[in-house]
């Protein structure tokens, strides 16, 4: 079976329906095409991270006590993060719905990208596209050997 080299024609993910009886992963792996199986598994991956597969190790390394406290710490600190985001967010859409304010997030801007904008303007935006794009190079960086 020839090899077709992706491109932007050649869509990553199927779009039609396959008789599963005759699909074999490895013809996708020679098209180029990513599974839906193998994209979630590395979506899971992702969120994993390697941080929580070293959790064992550094909980050894610390002791129970500094690691549950650790933990505990974090998991404050997450939801604290999580909680103002929300607030913030929901602020944003109250001041959207009652057209109070004639300033506008850019086009195109993510949902958390227009919360930065409205926190810190065209610098808090451009400062986090910059750190979400070194995220996803790390990332990238990180599961490149698998």
């Amino acid at each position: 079976m020839a090899t077709a080299t992706p491109s932007e024609e050649l869509p990553l993910l199927r779009q039609e329906t396959v008789n599963s009886d005759t699909r074999r992963e490895e013809d996708d792996d020679e098209l180029g095409l990513a599974t839906y199986r193998g994209t979630v598994i590395n979506l899971m991956k992702t969120c994993a991270g390697t941080g929580t597969l070293a959790l064992p190790f550094a909980a050894r390394q610390s002791g129970i006590l500094l690691n549950i406290f650790g933990l505990l710490c974090i998991a404050g600190w997450n939801l604290f993060s999580v909680q103002r985001l929300v607030d913030c967010l929901n602020y944003l859409d109250q001041q959207n719905q009652n057209n109070t304010s004639n300033i506008k997030a850019p086009e195109g801007a993510s949902t958390f990208g227009k919360v930065a904008w409205y926190a810190l303007g065209n610098k808090g935006l451009l400062a986090l596209d910059i750190m979400m794009l070194l995220l996803l190079c790390g990332i990238i960086i990180a599961y490149e050997g698998e």
